[in-house]
């Protein structure tokens, strides 16, 4: 199985917080040293928002790196649905720029799922957390959708090509993610895996919850990588780890 990763580094953010990404890639970048990913494969880095410019070169050396160059919109999601275009991989593990590595063989394991359950969408994390821009039933409460999170997943670029939603602005980024046109609901009409690889197994929904120290609960060493929101998690009071554990799907 021929394995691609494709990482996004932020060159100029709306937000223009260039050191703070600059910081992430870092991180990514010496945390893949300290943690191998475990198997072979095609390293992509997808520079976006830069107009042109790649990342500071000496951030991923000696790594053998390809270099690409997103400007379009849809944020990551969008960098996402260019380099599937471009890829002809069997598999291609998709990482924010937030992702760093906390155990080594985090490629492998994703792609060993993959081997064992077939074609499908393998994620790190999955949550019923709705998008607070939209979605209200007629009692006007949130709408909860079921979906793998992409801030780190994997599947056959050819079948994310036929994916109908061009990506291209920061609103179809999260129905690309939550929304009922997400790529989760994609592949289930399809009929094909939707699963979240952990260390300890590779969870269908609604089974995707239940695992210890995964996404928002416990340590979260079960998760394959960690990112931004895992971090917020990390660092919250003990009543906001409650809250936001809630609406990922720890629910009554």
């Amino acid at each position: 199985m021929r394995v691609a990763l494709v990482y996004i580094h932020v060159v100029n953010p709306e937000a223009n917080s260039t050191e703070l990404y600059l910081a992430c890639s870092k991180r990514f970048a010496a945390t893949y040293y300290l943690f191998p990913p475990g198997l072979e494969h095609d390293l992509f880095v997808v520079s976006c928002q830069g107009q042109g410019k790649l990342p500071p070169l000496d951030i991923f050396a000696p790594l053998p790196v390809n270099y690409e160059v997103y400007d379009g919109g849809g944020w990551d999601i969008g960098a996402y649905q260019m380099m599937a275009r471009k890829l002809d991989h069997d598999f291609v593990v998709f990482a924010t720029s937030r992702v760093h590595l906390h155990k080594p063989g985090w490629l492998h394991r994703i792609v060993n799922c993959r081997e064992q359950f077939g074609e499908g969408l393998y994620g790190n994390s999955g949550s019923y957390e709705h998008c607070s821009l939209w979605r209200t039933d007629i009692r006007n409460e949130p709408v909860r959708n079921p979906h793998i999170r992409t801030e780190f997943f994997g599947c056959n670029p050819a079948i994310m090509r036929t994916y109908p939603m061009a990506i291209n602005s920061r609103h179809t980024s999260f129905q690309f993610e939550s929304d009922r046109n997400s790529l989760t609901n994609f592949y289930i009409s399809k009929g094909l895996e939707t699963r979240v690889a952990t260390w300890d197994g590779c969870y269908r929904i609604p089974d995707w919850r239940t695992p210890p120290n995964i996404f928002r609960r416990g340590d979260q060493s079960n998760l394959l990588v960690w990112d931004r929101h895992t971090d917020i998690y990390h660092g919250a009071e003990p009543h906001v780890k409650a809250e936001l554990a809630a609406v990922t799907g720890d629910f009554a």
